[in-house]
């Protein structure tokens, strides 16, 4: 898989989508935040035939508003074998932020105690080892997965989480950000 070495911007995503939902604004390229997961999952579509590839998200219908607060995406479904853009997996997202470490943080992170209270430009602090930059701080980044508490303790390859009415209605995000470390 292939991921790009900063969050997507505010320019990027304005570009792309026409919407700039984020509240830290004037400097367009912060990240955009105040996206909700379907909104993620839309602009990556919207991206995705952009650069005329495959689009990997199909839903029937969106709830609220496109790009700025989608609220659900009817019987939405990802085609991994398709060539667009899409959000990682959780399991894709944590091999990139550790980039051949097995250390909890490997360069700076930016978090509450040293981000001002807000975002701040992408690339800001040093990249991980694979040029991947702000993967434990400025903002927290959306991953395809369900939220699970536990996972089985046996070998697993790139797990999902489950879809359950107890725990599994919430999508995951990884990552620390200006509001939370």
């Amino acid at each position: 898989f292939y991921m790009d070495s900063t969050e997507v911007t505010q320019a990027d995503y304005l570009a792309v989508t026409g919407a700039n939902p984020s509240s830290f604004t004037g400097d367009l390229n912060r990240p955009v935040e105040m996206v909700t997961w379907f909104d993620a999952v839309l602009y990556c579509n919207a991206r995705s035939k952009r650069y005329s590839r495959d689009t990997c998200y199909t839903y029937t219908s969106i709830a609220d508003t496109a790009f700025s607060g989608c609220s659900n995406l009817a019987n939405i479904a990802l085609d991994t074998s398709k060539k667009g853009y899409r959000l990682p997996t959780e399991a894709e997202w944590e091999y990139a932020y550790r980039a051949g470490t097995t250390t909890s943080y490997c360069w700076g992170r930016n978090y509450p105690l040293n981000s001002g209270g807000q975002t701040k430009a992408v690339a800001g602090k040093k990249p991980n080892m694979f040029g991947l930059y702000d993967m434990s701080g400025n903002v927290n980044e959306w991953v395809h997965d369900w939220w699970a508490i536990t996972y089985t303790s046996g070998a697993q390859t790139n797990p999902t989480g489950p879809v359950s009415a107890a725990y599994g209605i919430y999508r995951l995000s990884r990552g620390g950000s200006w509001g939370y470390d």
